[in-house]
């Protein structure tokens, strides 16, 4: 897990600096209110310093494991 944020980390850094140029760690860049895809799905960075992530919600029975919510493709309500 760790490993993952990482990863996310970095190449969300990188993307920045390429698409953004100077402002790529501006406030109004980094708090997109549309967030980033990273490995594990979805993330985003709200103004007062939390994140949030758009994960899926598992059950795991006997039989194995089966997804109760998938993980959302935007963090748009109603997508």
């Amino acid at each position: 897990r760790v490993a993952s944020l990482a990863y996310d980390a970095a190449t969300l850094a990188a993307g920045l600096v390429r698409a953004a140029g100077q402002n790529a760690f501006s406030e109004q860049v980094i708090t997109n209110p549309n967030g980033f895809i990273g490995v594990n799905g979805l993330f985003r960075f709200t103004s007062n310093g939390l994140n949030q992530r758009g994960l899926a919600g598992y059950e795991i029975g006997p039989s194995g494991a089966r997804i109760l919510s998938p993980a959302p493709r935007t963090f748009q309500a109603g997508s």
